[in-house]
């Protein structure tokens, strides 16, 4: 896989945190939540980024 800029950003970004999708798309002014969704979905299939979905009310993903 070619990484692009934002893809190392965000994986500098998330390493430095735990976060919650709300809270990555408010530490990432300007970038747009399918931009965002699009490149945490690259990530994740890559094997760089877990997702955990958690079965509650409301739904909760890390």
């Amino acid at each position: 896989m070619k990484f692009s800029h934002l893809h190392i950003y965000f994986i500098c970004y998330i390493v430095s945190f735990l976060k919650l999708f709300g809270e990555l798309k408010k530490g990432l002014p300007g970038i747009s939540q399918k931009v965002l969704t699009d490149n945490l979905r690259s990530l994740e299939e890559n094997g760089l980024v877990i997702r955990t979905a958690y079965a509650e009310i409301p739904p909760r993903v890390e």
